[in-house]
């Protein structure tokens, strides 16, 4: 971005150049471009985050089903209001810990048997600036998606005893927001 003078939407960017200011009553206003931090962790602490974040689910059903047992052992109106309680905090916080997901999926599958391959870790990239956006795990029906805008996109896909997996280009820089689904299928190393 050292050279770029706009970035999408945003003109005039700013890179460190001196403001003179004439007036007193003047608003500064500049576009300073910041990248967010965005770590590309190795593929097996991907894996392992994704089975705790799985863990948490479970163990966060466990605060109402110990409720729901309290209530049948003695169905009082406090255990009952405990039991509400607990039900309505964990859909409380399951809507707000669960990211919005896209409504149309992606699927990732094997090429040869064409079944959906769970656990597979697709990355989606900006190949203008060639910088990782975010990174997704396939659940058991294989299914992916990513929201996004205005720009050239491209997926990789990494699955251990399958090849590599990079798409062409994505080219979204006409389109306003949208969700990037496209189905992906995967090659055994062997190719058997």
């Amino acid at each position: 971005m050292k050279t770029a003078k706009e970035d999408g939407e945003l003109l005039d960017l700013y890179h460190g150049e001196k403001i003179e200011v004439k007036d007193d009553g003047t608003i500064l206003a500049v576009n300073i471009p910041l990248d967010p931090v965005i770590e590309d962790r190795p593929n097996k602490r991907i894996l392992w985050r994704h089975a705790l974040r799985r863990a948490q689910y479970g163990i966060a059903i466990f605060g109402p089903l110990v409720s729901l047992f309290a209530f049948i052992v003695d169905p009082q109106p406090l255990t009952g209001g405990l039991l509400i309680f607990q039900v309505l905090s964990y859909l409380l916080f399951l809507r707000l810990a669960k990211p919005r997901r896209p409504k149309g999926w992606g699927i990732v599958y094997d090429k040869k048997t064409r079944f959906p391959l769970n656990r597979v870790i697709i990355r989606i990239f900006d190949k203008k600036f060639n910088k990782l956006l975010e990174t997704q795990v396939t659940g058991p029906n294989g299914t992916y998606g990513f929201f996004a805008k205005k720009s050239t996109f491209f997926l990789t896909v990494e699955k251990p005893g399958f090849k590599d997996y990079r798409s062409q280009d994505i080219d979204l820089s006409n389109k306003e927001a949208t969700v990037i689904d496209k189905h992906i299928p995967l090659e055994k190393v062997d190719g058997k």
